[in-house]
């Protein structure tokens, strides 16, 4: 007795195979979309850290040299609300006392106190060459650090003594915050700090 068994795909299957074709779909792409998203912000994290890294390297090395005496800070900060404007700091010459030829250091931040224009989250510096104790020096070199500083503050350790000088330093994917806040996911935000030992402290 010969059967012929014929088998075909109903609707029904047919539904449920394309059903679940698709949620092995979206569950692929949203693992692609999630690597991606961190991916970037990851980036983005690593590239700003390393601004961070850079602006207080850059301060170290060039502060290291700074010079004081009994009636002056080795550092003269001008503060613009929580944020410090501009960091002065005045380079010994040679001759281990501050004088009126010492040569000194800017960093400035929102302002074009450097020469470097007005922008609001721009960190800049300049070393002025005032060697022949002129009256208005001019800077023998200038420079951006970076564009993406959201917060910058400038304190003399009082608690340890003059000679400590705290940096701290936020940078920002977008530091306008618009249309997302610093320290979101798609525009993150480091934070770094560190401070500075003077040795170069003179007395007159």
């Amino acid at each position: 007795m010969n059967c012929n068994n014929r088998q075909a795909i109903t609707l029904i299957e047919l539904l449920i195979s394309i059903v679940l074709l698709a949620m092995v779909i979206v569950g692929f792409m949203s693992i692609d979309t999630f690597s991606r998203h961190h991916l970037v912000s990851s980036d983005r994290r690593a590239k700003l850290q390393n601004e961070a890294m850079l602006i207080l390297e850059h301060m170290t090395k060039q502060l290291i040299g700074v010079i004081g005496d009994s009636e002056s800070e080795p550092i003269n900060i001008t503060a613009a609300g929580a944020n410090s404007r501009r960091v002065r700091g005045f380079i010994d010459n040679g001759d281990g006392i501050r004088g009126l030829n010492d040569n000194w250091t800017d960093y400035c931040f929102g302002t074009n106190d450097c020469g470097a224009g007005s922008d609001t989250h721009t960190l800049s510096f300049q070393l002025v060459d005032n060697s022949t104790g002129t009256a208005s020096p001019v800077a023998a070199s200038r420079e951006t650090l970076s564009r993406r500083v959201s917060a910058f503050r400038a304190t003399m350790d009082y608690a340890n003594s003059r000679n400590y000088f705290d940096v701290t330093v936020t940078t920002c994917w977008d530091p306008d915050g618009a249309p997302l806040a610093c320290h979101t996911a798609d525009n993150p935000a480091v934070t770094l700090n560190t401070t500075i030992r003077l040795p170069s402290v003179s007395i007159k």
